[in-house]
């Protein structure tokens, strides 16, 4: 499992998870970003280099807080990508939709994600 950057700014370091394994790619954040037509992925890129460059987006139009500490990143076109904030100034993309997908499954999808790195980049280990 590992940290792909994706964008850098004053701010954070944005990364995409990778959850792959022996050389294989698994990354559900960049694959949906690469499925978007390229003017819809150029606007969530954007918005992805505005909060690594300023810092945490506070227009809810933009961006927003979906609880237990999972956010999401959002287009006028309806793109939403789901990430979490890991410490030393990373933010970690974990998963994309679309408006009218269910939230609730894209949400526990990044939730499961997310624990899936605090486990393996656990000191224990």
């Amino acid at each position: 499992m590992l940290l792909r950057p994706l964008a850098s700014g004053p701010r954070f370091d944005v990364f995409v998870l990778d959850r792959g394994d022996h050389g294989r790619a698994d990354q559900p954040a960049w694959e949906w970003l690469r499925s978007l037509p390229p003017e819809r992925r150029g606007r969530m890129l954007h918005i992805v280099q505005k909060h690594a460059t300023s810092g945490p987006l506070l227009n809810v139009q933009v961006s927003r807080d979906l609880g237990d500490n999972i956010y999401e990143f959002k287009t006028m076109a309806g793109d939403r990508l789901l990430y979490f904030y890991d410490p030393d100034r990373r933010t970690v993309l974990t998963n994309g939709f679309s408006k009218g997908d269910s939230l609730r499954v894209a949400k526990s999808r990044a939730m499961r994600m997310r624990e899936e790195w605090r486990t393996w980049n656990s000191p224990k280990r």
